[in-house]
């Protein structure tokens, strides 16, 4: 699988992927920049069980457009998805339930530099509730513009959202209950006021248990967020 993935990596010229079938344990940078591929095949994965690591799979396919919604179905055993889509910044939608058949645990930067991202389905994280990093999972998504509320309702354990969605300018809103069902029981010592209304260039608002470092950090355009954190 090794060679194959030496293969795959740095490929420039690839309109269209083939069955995975041979790899096992990681998939590790196996596209990245793929610049010239717009779109992935159904059961790209299957018969890859075995794997792990998602890690800058997709890593710089600036030409993807679209997923399949089955695209991580055949992998129960996946837990890393970081950088899994960094700066594929053609990516329009994103399908629901994506990462529901996995085991997934981090997703840093998973979907940074996605900037043709408008929104976010209700039910992208649905099922993750091992998942415990969302740093920087969406910092410069540009053109998002609203968050469901039920986008972490099954991430209960979730504790870090470091920058997750830092420099989103087009962010206006943040729904009150987004953190409703996460079971870490943490008090949140910062100004939300000063959170969503400044740049928060230096900000570094953290909590016994939850991280949120410039969470919103340059999300100049929000303007409502009261009842975001409650005190417990």
């Amino acid at each position: 699988s090794n060679k194959l993935l030496a293969t795959l990596e740095g490929t420039r010229d690839l309109s269209g992927a083939k069955d995975l079938n041979t790899l096992r344990r990681a998939v590790c940078y196996a596209f990245a920049d793929c610049n010239s591929l717009t779109s992935l095949p159904d059961n790209l994965f299957y018969g890859c069980g075995e794997v792990t690591d998602f890690g800058a799979c997709f890593y710089g396919c600036d030409a993807l457009v679209s997923l399949p919604d089955d695209l991580f179905a055949y992998s129960p055993k996946a837990t890393y998805f970081y950088n899994t889509f960094y700066y594929c910044d053609d990516l329009k939608s994103l399908p629901g339930k994506l990462f529901a058949s996995t085991d997934a645990r981090n997703f840093s930067c998973c979907f940074e530099n996605c900037s043709s991202l408008t929104s976010l389905p209700a039910d992208l994280f649905a099922g993750c509730t091992e998942a415990t990093s969302f740093s920087s999972c969406f910092a410069n998504c540009q053109n998002l513009t609203s968050l469901p509320a039920a986008l972490f309702s099954d991430c209960e354990y979730a504790s870090n959202f470091n920058s997750c969605f830092t420099s989103c300018y087009d962010l206006t809103t943040v729904p009150v209950s987004i953190f409703d069902n996460n079971k870490v029981n943490a008090t949140l010592f910062f100004s939300i006021a000063l959170l969503f209304s400044t740049p928060c260039t230096n900000s570094a608002y953290v909590t016994e248990e939850i991280q949120i470092s410039d969470g919103l950090c340059s999300c100049k355009r929000i303007k409502t967020c009261s009842g975001l954190c409650l005190i417990e």
